[in-house]
């Protein structure tokens, strides 16, 4: 009536390993086959993910972890992991969003078999659900690229917003708003060519001085020079 176990160590390659045991001259051999376990082991702890590869096969894919402010907006957090078996890494959640008050999901990263199988009883499947960590507190310690651009994607929208705006203006006055971009255009095109201006006008003459010799000298505020490159026709 008694009985005996063995646990395979959670980082046991997968294979077919043959089990003897033997007790008082009675004898028992079977064959079992450990399965390959893709599994990764997610925990939150002080604003970070922490990932353990509990499988017994290296782990090399894509997981995506997904936050949820109090506004309802959600973050999905992608990265993609490389881990060993035993492997630990952790994911810093406070230089992924801005501040505030998050749900955290953690997804499920597990193969669809586990644990031992034999002819007999072939392996579970895993049904496990997403973990939820909720209301959570994350404070924001992005690098300041991430920053600006999450700022300029806010002004992104908001500038279609306005752009939206004025297309229906456009249709309701098309002579004022043909007036406006004929304005806006003219300010573009003088603004970048100003130093291409600066760089033409001012004549070069040649003085003679009869104690400084002969030498250059340059006005600044003739404008001769501007339409250098252009020949009229009489």
């Amino acid at each position: 009536g008694g009985s005996v176990s063995y646990t395979f160590n959670s980082y046991s390659l997968p294979g077919d390993y043959k089990i003897k045991s033997s007790s008082e001259g009675l004898v028992s051999e079977k064959v079992v086959r450990l399965e390959r376990l893709a599994k990764l082991k997610m925990t939150y702890s002080a604003e970070k993910v922490i990932v353990e590869n509990i499988g017994n096969v290296a782990y090399d894919d894509k997981t995506t972890i997904v936050l949820e402010n109090e506004e309802g907006k959600k973050y999905m957090i992608e990265k993609r992991l490389r881990l060993e078996p035993g492997e630990v890494k952790e994911i810093d959640l406070s230089k992924e969003v801005p501040y505030g008050h998050y749900d955290v999901v953690l997804p499920v990263v597990s193969s669809e078999e586990e644990a031992v199988s034999t002819e007999e009883e072939p392996a579970a499947v895993s049904q496990e659900e997403p973990k939820v960590v909720e209301n959570v507190e994350i404070h924001d310690n992005r690098p300041v690229y991430k920053k600006v651009g999450s700022s300029v994607g806010e002004g992104f929208g908001m500038v279609t917003g306005a752009a939206i705006g004025t297309v229906g203006y456009v249709a309701t006055k098309p002579l004022a708003a043909s007036i406006i971009l004929i304005v806006i255009i003219l300010v573009i095109v003088l603004f970048y060519s100003k130093d291409f201006i600066k760089s033409r006008m001012g004549k070069v003459r040649i003085k003679i001085d009869k104690e400084e010799g002969i030498h250059t000298e340059k006005k600044d505020d003739e404008t001769e020079g501007l339409f250098k490159d252009f020949k009229y026709e009489k």
